[in-house]
C-alpha cells in the first residue's frame, strides 16, 4: 500500500514539474510575439471582432471595427470604450484594441496636372518604336 502511494505522490511530482515547465514554455513564447500599447483616454481605437456570417468565408470579413472612444481604464488591461455618437459602451481588453489612424485624404494640389506635357512620352514612345516593341501612336 505504502508503494503504491509514493509511486502516486512521485507521479503527481513529475506531473506538476511538467506542467509549470510547460506554462513557462507558453508565457515566454506569448510575451516574446506581445506589442506594448500606451493609450490615453480619450483615444480613437479600432476594436477587434470577429464576425462570422453563415455561409460566407471569414477571410473577406472585417475583422477590425470602429473607431471608437476610450472613456476611462477600469483594469490594468481593460478600457471602457463608446461609439462616436456616445450611445454603446463597452468595457475590452487592450489585446482587442488597436490604434486609430486617420487616413489621408488625396490633395490635387500634390501634383500639378495641367502643367504636365506629353513630349516625355512621345519620345519614349518614338525610342520603343525603333528597338521595335510597340508601334508609335497617330
Amino acid at each position: 500500500v505504502f508503494t503504491i502511494q509514493r509511486r502516486l505522490k512521485l507521479a503527481r511530482e513529475i506531473v506538476d514539474a511538467r506542467e509549470r515547465a510547460a506554462k513557462a514554455k507558453n508565457k515566454n513564447r506569448y510575451d516574446s510575439r506581445r506589442r506594448e500599447q500606451t493609450f490615453q483616454p480619450g483615444d480613437l481605437v479600432y476594436v477587434w471582432s470577429p464576425t462570422r456570417v453563415k455561409s460566407r468565408t471569414t477571410k473577406l470579413l472585417h475583422r477590425y471595427h470602429g473607431p471608437y472612444r476610450l472613456i476611462q481604464q477600469t483594469a490594468e488591461n481593460n478600457w471602457e470604450i463608446e461609439d462616436r455618437n456616445g450611445k454603446k459602451k463597452d468595457i475590452v481588453n487592450v489585446v482587442r484594441l488597436k490604434p486609430y489612424r486617420a487616413r489621408r485624404e488625396h490633395e490635387d494640389d500634390e501634383h500639378d496636372w495641367d502643367n504636365e506635357s506629353d513630349e516625355g512620352d512621345a519620345r519614349d514612345r518614338g525610342s520603343l518604336a525603333e528597338r521595335g516593341n510597340i508601334t508609335p501612336a497617330g
